[in-house]
């Protein structure tokens, strides 16, 4: 989420460019705390938020390889991280995942292949699509 790089200082940060990264998580924290009193709402960890993009990425990432990618960008070196740590399902979506594992049409290749489809075709073919999808 907040990658160690000299792009990522705070605005204003008069720090030499090669001392520039962030040493502990503690100014993440200070970003958030004062983002959080300007908005008046009470204090946010930046774990939280974390946790909320994981399961973003989970809904988003269409394979292995761009789940990584997302992970890499939360600032974990592994997947397994992310995942153990905040790729936490609650009860409800799990149980609708497994009941969705009992397949007697497209094969798991075969509709992701679909949806790879999908997500190449440019925005006015995509709601071409989904205007199809949708005729009753």
């Amino acid at each position: 989420m907040f990658p160690a790089a000299p792009r990522y200082r705070l605005p204003g940060d008069k720090t030499p460019e090669k001392e520039a990264f962030w040493k502990t998580s503690e100014p993440v924290r200070e970003v958030f705390r004062e983002a959080c009193r300007a908005a008046g709402i009470d204090y946010i960890n930046p774990h939280s938020v974390r946790d909320t993009l994981m399961l973003l990425g989970l809904e988003m990432c269409a394979n292995w390889e761009e789940l990584k990618a997302w992970s890499q960008n939360l600032g974990h070196e592994k997947l397994d991280t992310s995942m153990v740590h905040y790729g936490k399902l609650d009860t409800n979506r799990q149980n609708a995942l497994i009941q969705g594992l009992v397949r007697t049409d497209l094969t798991v290749r075969e509709e992701q292949e679909l949806l790879n489809r999908y997500r190449r075709l440019p925005p006015k073919k995509r709601a071409s699509v989904l205007d199809i999808l949708t005729l009753e």
